[in-house]
């Protein structure tokens, strides 16, 4: 059981990665959209950790092309950009939550984990 992380800030990608391992968590990490669909394509992911605003393709429309892969895919977004527009495409995609930055870590880990126990 891995989980996905994209976010084309790497600082942030790392940092994250890192808590997720401390708590016991598999983690890979990806900074684009692009290289977040490959890697999908070659792995499956429990779930998916998107940041919205990623230079080329969002985090949306990777998350879009990654459902269409495996239907079963679960994700959350990441953004300090929640607009109406973006919360509404998310969750019309199936994503499970759209997180606001800067991320609060307890509740982050918390959705995770509500998320994961009712994969």
């Amino acid at each position: 059981m891995t989980i996905l992380i994209v976010d084309d800030d790497q600082d942030q990608c790392e940092s994250l990665a890192d808590v997720l391992n401390d708590v016991g968590y598999d983690v890979d990490t990806a900074s684009s959209g692009k290289q977040a669909v490959e890697l999908a394509s070659r792995k499956p992911y429990v779930l998916m950790l998107l940041d919205l605003r990623m230079l080329g393709m969002d985090g949306i429309e990777a998350f879009r092309r990654m459902k269409e892969a495996d239907g079963r895919a679960r994700g959350l977004l990441l953004t300090a950009f929640a607009t109406v527009e973006a919360m509404r495409c998310a969750k019309e995609l199936g994503m499970d939550e759209v997180i606001s930055k800067p991320l609060d870590l307890p509740i982050l880990l918390s959705r995770i984990g509500r998320v994961l126990s009712h994969n």
